[in-house]
């Protein structure tokens, strides 16, 4: 290796932390390696800024639409204000279906339109780690793959923090596009420790948390393209 300084930009928790540097005595590398790291942390915001800057932006609304709560062009649902999780039972509010502590105050349901914010918060926070996570893994991600992962955690936390794992090893099987994506999105349900599938919502049936899966690709896929 010639004696150049090498430079790798490392991106952690959302969010470009820095600059790593070997050997670097140049000051111009220093200098170059410190712009990379802000046009990748500037087009991470810009990127995740435009899909969940707002209730109304497009990466929330194909959420709302894959929730039933809203329709991809915008329009609020009869269950919008509230409804019951169909899986669980539990109460819902909002665009996404709040049911988490999140939603709640001193025990009480908010407001729908006070539990979008809360929940559209949470969901931005991980699109942006998202996001990094991919890069730090060379890991090319599109819109609709961003949105996919946000609205996995929205419905499933858990599988939702598994999405890039899985979405990885079905691209490395040649799947593509939103193959890939329902391929990533059915083994993010898979309990890693047991093999098996953990969806107690969907009855832990391979065949509804196929169908569910893949409709709510299509609801996200409608939305983003209106």
């Amino acid at each position: 290796m010639n004696n150049f300084d090498f430079v790798t930009v490392v991106a952690t928790t959302g969010l470009v932390a820095g600059v790593l540097t070997v050997g670097a005595t140049n000051p111009v590398v220093q200098q170059k390696a410190n712009e990379v790291a802000s046009e990748i942390k500037a087009s991470v915001s810009a990127d995740i800024q435009e899909l969940f800057g707002s209730v109304s932006s497009p990466g929330a609304i194909a959420i709302g639409a894959a929730e039933g709560t809203m329709t991809p062009d915008g329009t609020k649902t009869q269950h919008y204000e509230f409804h019951f999780d169909p899986g669980n039972g539990e109460p819902n509010t909002g665009m996404f279906s709040c049911q988490n502590a999140y939603c709640t105050e001193n025990g009480r349901r908010l407001p729908p339109e006070e539990a979008d914010k809360r929940q559209l918060s949470r969901i931005r926070k991980f699109a942006e780690r998202l996001e990094a996570t991919a890069q730090s893994k060379n890991l090319e991600l599109g819109a609709v793959d961003i949105v996919a992962g946000a609205d996995l955690f929205n419905q499933s936390e858990l599988a939702g923090h598994d999405y890039l794992d899985r979405l990885k090893q079905c691209r490395s099987e040649g799947k593509t596009g939103t193959d890939a994506v329902l391929c990533a999105r059915e083994r993010a349900y898979i309990d890693p420790q047991t093999g098996r599938l953990d969806a107690p919502g969907l009855g832990n049936d391979p065949g509804r948390v196929r169908q569910d899966q893949k409709r709510r690709i299509d609801e996200i896929l409608e939305t983003l393209r209106k």
